[in-house]
C-alpha cells in the first residue's frame, strides 16, 4: 500500500518527477477511508506506468561528419595575396610567422577531434577563423569557409585571441624611464614643426569601444556606467601612439560613461606621470579633455588666440592627429568593431588588446588595409580605448570633463616661448 510505505513507493518511481509522486502519496496518505486510499493509488499506479510506456527515449543527434579543407590547398587555389589580406587583414609571410609561434599551443586533439566531427581543425584554420571573425566575417561566412559548425566559431575565437596577446604583447611597449626610446620618438614628432617643438613622446587620445549591454554579473549590477554620453554602451579605452601611429600603450579599465581624463588618470602611464615617474623634458601630447601638467601639454584654450598661442595650438595639433589617425586605421582594418562586440566584458577587452597588437604588427610591416565587397566600415562614434587590471565599477565613474584652462602648464609656455623666438608661424598665418 502506498500508505503504509511510502518511502518505498517513492523508490520505485525514480526518475519519474518526484514531487509529484511525493505530492500524491502525501495526499493518499491523508484519505480516511481505505477504499478510497487504495483507488487512488491504483490511480497513480497506472498514470505512471502509461507514462513510462509513451515516452520517447531523448536521443542524442548524431555528429555531423565533415570533410576539411586543406588550409595551403585553400590558399594556392583560392586565395592571390590580395584576396588573402581581404579576408584576413594579414599577408601570407605574416599570416605563417605568427602561425609557426602560436602551432604549439593550438593543435588539436586528434582524437577527440575524429570522434565528434571525423576529423580536426588545424592550427592553420583556427588562426584564419579568428583573423576572418576579427575583420568583420560573420558567424555564417566564416564557417562555411572553414567547413567547421557555426558553433564552433567563438570557442576557437577565445582560444587563439588570448596566444596573441601572450606571445605578442611585446610589441605595444613605452618605457617612460628609457632615455633611447624617449629620444627616438621625440625626434620624429620634431620633424613636423622643423626641430622646434621637441620632447613629444606620444598623442595621447580615448575611443569608445561599442559593447552590447553588460550583463548584471560582470560588471557589479552597474550596467548603466557603461552607457556613454553617445548612446550606447561601451568600454573607455585610452591609448598612446609614435608619429608612425603604431601604439606604444593602451589602458581598457573604465566603463564608457567615464570621461578620458579620469580614464587616464586610472592608467598605469596616467599613474606614472602623475608621480613624476617619467624623464624630462620629455612630455605627452592630448586634447582639452585632459588635464594639463608637466608631462600632459594640451593646446591653449579659447578662441582669438595670439600669433604665438595660435601656431604652438598649430604645432601641437600636428603632433595629436597622430592618435586620430591611428584609431581610425585600427577601426577600419578590424571590422569587428563596425557593431557591438556580443561578448562578455572579459572577452572584448581580449580583442580590443589583440587587434592593437595585430595593428602595430601591420603597420611596422607596412599592409596596406583592403575590405571584402561586402564588408561595411559604418564608423561609430569613436573616442578612445582602456587597459587591464584594476575595478571597472567599484566606484561611481566620474562624468564630468576637466577643463585644461583651469591648469597650468609650465611646459606649454617654454615651447610658445621657443616658437616666438624661432619666428615660427604656423602657414597661411595673417594678423
Amino acid at each position: 500500500h502506498a500508505s503504509s510505505r511510502p518511502a518505498r513507493t517513492v523508490q520505485k518511481f525514480h526518475g519519474y518527477p518526484s514531487r509529484a509522486v511525493w505530492l500524491a502519496v502525501v495526499v493518499i496518505g491523508m484519505m480516511d477511508e481505505e477504499a478510497m486510499r487504495q483507488r487512488a493509488a491504483t490511480t497513480i499506479y497506472c498514470a505512471v506506468a502509461a507514462w513510462f510506456l509513451t515516452k520517447e527515449k531523448r536521443k542524442r543527434a548524431a555528429n555531423v561528419h565533415r570533410s576539411r579543407v586543406n588550409f595551403n590547398t585553400f590558399i594556392s587555389n583560392l586565395l592571390t595575396d590580395l584576396q588573402f589580406v581581404k579576408r584576413f587583414r594579414l599577408n601570407i609571410k605574416l599570416f605563417n610567422e605568427i602561425l609557426e609561434k602560436l602551432r604549439p599551443e593550438l593543435e588539436p586533439n586528434e582524437t577527440m577531434a575524429i570522434v565528434s566531427s571525423g576529423s580536426s581543425i588545424s592550427a592553420a584554420w583556427r588562426l584564419a577563423i579568428t583573423l576572418r571573425m576579427l575583420a568583420g566575417g560573420t558567424l555564417v561566412d566564416t564557417a562555411d569557409m572553414a567547413h567547421v559548425s557555426e558553433y564552433s566559431i567563438w570557442p576557437i575565437v577565445r582560444q587563439v585571441v588570448p596566444l596573441i596577446i601572450k606571445h605578442y604583447s611585446y610589441v605595444v611597449s613605452f618605457d617612460p624611464m628609457n632615455e633611447a626610446q624617449l629620444s627616438q620618438l621625440s625626434r620624429e614628432f620634431a620633424r613636423s614643426s622643423d626641430g622646434i617643438i621637441r620632447g613629444c613622446v606620444g598623442a595621447v587620445d580615448g575611443i569608445a569601444i561599442c559593447i552590447r549591454k553588460p550583463l548584471k554579473r560582470e560588471c557589479g549590477g552597474k550596467p548603466w556606467h557603461f552607457y556613454n554620453r553617445k548612446g550606447f554602451y561601451a568600454l573607455n579605452v585610452q591609448a598612446m601612439c609614435d608619429k608612425k601611429k603604431k601604439f606604444l600603450f593602451y589602458s581598457i579599465k573604465c566603463p564608457g560613461s567615464t570621461d578620458d581624463s579620469t580614464a587616464w588618470d586610472m592608467s598605469s602611464l596616467g599613474m606614472k606621470t602623475e608621480s613624476r615617474e617619467m624623464l624630462e623634458p620629455y612630455w605627452i601630447a592630448g586634447d582639452a579633455a585632459y588635464r594639463a601638467g608637466l608631462f600632459m601639454v594640451t593646446p591653449w584654450p579659447g578662441r582669438g588666440l595670439d600669433t604665438w598661442k595660435d601656431s604652438f595650438n598649430y604645432c601641437h595639433s600636428n603632433c595629436r592627429i597622430s592618435i586620430d589617425c591611428a584609431f581610425g586605421i585600427l577601426h577600419a582594418r578590424w571590422g569587428i568593431f563596425w557593431k557591438p562586440l556580443n561578448c562578455s566584458i572579459h572577452i572584448a577587452t581580449q580583442i580590443i588588446s589583440a587587434c592593437m597588437i595585430l595593428h602595430n604588427i601591420c603597420v611596422e610591416e607596412n599592409v596596406s588595409i583592403e575590405t571584402m565587397p561586402g564588408d561595411r566600415c559604418d564608423l561609430l562614434q569613436s573616442t578612445p580605448l582602456l587597459e587591464t587590471g584594476g575595478s571597472l565599477w567599484a566606484d561611481e565613474p566620474s562624468t564630468q570633463g576637466r577643463r585644461s584652462d583651469t591648469s597650468k602648464c609650465p611646459r606649454r609656455d617654454e615651447l610658445t616661448k621657443a616658437l616666438q623666438n624661432a619666428g615660427k608661424t604656423r602657414p597661411g598665418y595673417s594678423n
